[in-house]
């Protein structure tokens, strides 16, 4: 940047006078977000921001505010809470300046698994009611039912209760939902009834 003073024709320049100043990085774009969801690691990435020379990117839900300063275009989040919602923006720094914050991504992790499973049985009918505690997150449940046999039933519900008459006399059934093991119920039914 050069000021010269006026009229022109008077103009003498020299080095002396030369300013030079750096404007904000460009904002950072394109934010993704991995998530793993055997432990709800998230991985958040975007795309390099002309200018910068490093980022602040925050991470906030389930009441809790994370930073996490980088020369890269990469933060990891560990251990995040199950069945949560969780937003990220980024700013890009440099030496002069912060860029525009960029746009908000929001992700969720993976649905917490549910509990208090538990399981009765109607002898009358040769039903088994299973019933569970909702979990957070979730939107879909897997019910499996496993016979001593090794065969497997499997039924999808958006609810937390589920009736199966699919159940044969003088056997144990174990019950498995949403990716673990709960109370293993022993159903026998008389072979009278």
């Amino acid at each position: 940047m050069h000021i010269l003073p006026f009229p022109k024709s008077c103009h003498k320049c020299t080095n002396g006078n030369d300013y030079f100043l750096n404007t904000a990085p460009c904002q950072s774009r394109d934010i993704t977000t991995s998530v793993q969801c055997e432990n709800n690691d998230a991985l958040i990435s975007w795309t390099e921001s002309k200018g910068a020379l490093y980022y602040l990117a925050t991470l906030s839900g389930n009441g809790t505010i994370s930073g996490c300063n980088t020369t890269t275009t990469q933060c990891s989040y560990p251990s995040l809470q199950c069945g949560q919602s969780y937003n990220v923006s980024v700013v890009a720094v440099n030496d002069a300046c912060d860029s525009v914050l960029s746009a908000v991504s929001t992700f969720e992790t993976a649905p917490c698994q549910p509990q208090g499973l538990t399981a009765d049985l109607d002898c009358s009918s040769q039903t088994a009611s299973i019933v569970w505690k909702k979990s957070d997150g979730a939107r879909i449940y897997t019910l499996m039912i496993e016979g001593i046999n090794g065969d497997v039933s499997s039924y999808t519900t958006t609810s937390t209760f589920f009736t199966s008459n699919v159940l044969a006399c003088s056997q144990t059934y174990g019950f498995f939902c949403s990716g673990n093991w709960w109370n293993m119920q022993q159903l026998e039914k008389s072979s009278s009834l």
